[in-house]
């Protein structure tokens, strides 16, 4: 019959084994592919993997970071929460997320307040694929679902239409126009702004361009518009012919 000591240091051997033995565990763990419009209840407490592009970032007082990462093409989105020492180690070596950028996650799926969040612990975890503004998004796409790219980087092209000079008591400010393009037998117009004096005049109606600037919707017209800050980010098409 074991004694007292034997006891004791037979518990402590399989404590240690237990642990170790889920340190390796969790550590071979592959983390599943998931989209996320496919992440349910049931998927709570898995390591997931997800792919998306970045709506809104906040960052908390801890240093911890949290954003909004969706799916435009089914409009699905989850919370990412990455804590403070993973994302701080991340930003070391690499730009950190911002809205219009495509970043995938690795992290354990858990709930907050009844929505679903990812929970990233290491800087291991977090995978730039695309900084904003790389990918065109069509001006349709934009038009059809706008509250799932307010506020981020956009890079979209089209043909000028009504280009008008923007200026008040203190001379030209800069230029706005509508960019036009056709899908499905639809025409989509988008008001663009660009506060560049610089390029009055360099662009006419029919020209073929593309632009990059913030997607947002400005109360004063009710529309949705993309507001750009110099001649950088307006790229005239060279014709074919």
């Amino acid at each position: 019959m074991l004694d007292n000591r034997k006891l004791l240091a037979f518990a402590i051997a399989i404590s240690v084994t237990g642990v170790i033995g889920l340190y390796f565990y969790t550590a071979t763990i592959e983390p599943q592919d998931m989209n996320i419009v496919d992440i349910g209840h049931e998927d709570v407490g898995y390591l997931a993997k997800v792919i998306g592009t970045v709506k809104s970032v906040i960052m908390m007082e801890d240093g911890s970071m949290s954003c909004e990462l969706v799916d435009p093409e089914t409009n699905a989105s989850i919370v990412v929460y990455v804590q403070s020492d993973a994302y701080n180690a991340y930003v070391d070596d690499e730009p950190g997320p911002t809205p219009g950028a495509v970043f995938q996650f690795t992290g354990i799926i858990e709930t907050y307040q009844d929505v679903f969040e990812l929970v990233v612990s290491s800087s291991d975890d977090i995978l730039s694929i695309e900084a904003a503004g790389e990918t065109t998004i069509p001006i349709s796409q934009l038009l059809r679902s706008p509250d799932i790219f307010d506020g981020m980087l956009i890079h979209t092209n089209g043909t000028m239409e009504d280009p008008y000079i923007i200026s008040d008591a203190n001379g030209t400010k800069g230029m706005g126009f509508e960019l036009q393009d056709v899908y499905d037998d639809t025409t989509y117009r988008l008001a663009c702004v660009v506060f560049d004096n610089d390029m009055i005049g360099d662009h006419d109606t029919g020209s073929k361009i593309e632009v990059t600037g913030t997607f947002q919707y400005y109360s004063g017209t009710g529309s949705w518009q993309i507001m750009m800050d110099d001649e950088t980010d307006i790229f005239l098409v060279p014709s074919n012919t």
